[in-house]
């Protein structure tokens, strides 16, 4: 039922959108955020712009076009923003010129899976950092990444979606099976934890699934589902990290990837819940006798390490609180001598 401005004022209803009974014009109503000792101050009366619906992506070429639309919206409530700031009568108004629906975005997704000439890296972390692609998305975004092995895109998908446990072992699983062939053998089979067999670039993938946020308790479940032999060369590959972020143990010195997103804890955690899932596989496979070794001795290590650095905090306390010496003056003396 279309109220007048009277009404809506009377209620005091802030950024009501009402519909004049006689033009049949929207307006929005803006309140000010405080009231006067009189009542109500003045409330600006402005224009209700109509909404672009973003709902059919058959009529974008690319996944580009459709961004370009998007970030034209976009700069022009940016301008409208700052105009708005600039006006003495500051106003709480927040509307949105277009929406973009998730039927859209997901046929989207499904356009750039099926077609590659769709598919926009430089779109898909534009959709991503605007934060419009929802968890009901991921699935699609997983495809999209399983399809092209884009690292662009498991880089952005690692520092700004949170992705359901199954899906990152998803994708791990999909990063590990573009390993050559017999790559996997000659992991589990390698002795010396200072050196990896993985290609720099399914390294650099796996690095930043494991940076991902989890819950390890899920994450072990996952694990479960995940064969014998991709969980000894998963336990191999993450021993290899662990030495390479951890201060208590001996580093790669030919290894050159960016680990600043991966702390020990998180690595140790991926650990555990991998263990934890295939406790039985690890402790009755030969192969896996000189792993369990190593996990042992790194444990051990990294114990010694903090309990060492727990020693050494008493000193740096006192080192902290300490006071530097005045300077040596430097003066004339005399010497009298008194003979009695």
């Amino acid at each position: 039922m279309a109220m007048s401005l009277l009404d809506i004022i009377k209620k005091k209803k802030s950024n009501e959108c009402v519909k004049l009974q006689k033009t049949g014009k929207l307006y929005t109503i803006d309140f000010p955020e405080k009231e006067t000792e009189h009542g109500i101050d003045e409330c600006n009366i402005l224009p209700q712009r109509k909404l672009k619906k973003f709902t059919n992506p058959d009529s974008f070429g690319t996944l580009d076009d459709l961004c370009q639309e998007l970030e034209k919206f976009m700069n022009t409530e940016r301008k409208v923003g700052e105009k708005r700031k600039l006006d003495k009568k500051k106003t709480n108004v927040k509307s949105r010129s277009f929406y973009i629906t998730e039927t859209c975005l997901c046929k989207c997704l499904e356009r750039c899976i099926n077609e590659k000439g769709f598919y926009s890296i430089q779109s898909l972390k534009y959709l991503i950092k605007k934060k419009l692609i929802t968890s009901a998305l991921h699935g699609l975004l997983v495809e999209c990444f399983m399809k092209y092995d884009d690292i662009g895109l498991i880089q952005i998908i690692s520092t700004c979606i949170r992705l359901k446990e199954y899906l990152v072992v998803k994708v791990l699983l999909n990063v590990m099976g573009k390993m050559e062939s017999g790559t996997c053998e000659q992991i589990i089979l390698n002795q010396d934890l200072n050196t990896c067999l993985v290609s720099t670039d399914i390294l650099q993938r796996l690095l930043y699934i494991i940076s991902m946020e989890i819950d390890f308790t899920i994450l072990k479940e996952q694990f479960k589902l995940v064969v014998a032999k991709e969980a000894m060369t998963l336990l191999k590959i993450l021993q290899y990290i662990l030495n390479q972020v951890s201060n208590a143990l001996e580093k790669d010195p030919d290894f050159a990837l960016n680990v600043q997103n991966i702390t020990e804890k998180k690595v140790l955690g991926w650990l555990d819940s991998l263990v934890s899932a295939h406790t039985m596989t690890f402790a009755t496979s030969p192969l896996m006798k000189s792993s369990i070794q190593n996990l042992d001795t790194s444990t051990k290590k990294q114990i010694e390490y903090y309990r060492t650095i727990g020693e050494l905090f008493p000193y740096l306390d006192v080192l902290q609180k300490s006071y530097e010496l005045p300077s040596r003056r430097l003066e004339l003396y005399s010497i009298e001598v008194i003979t009695l």
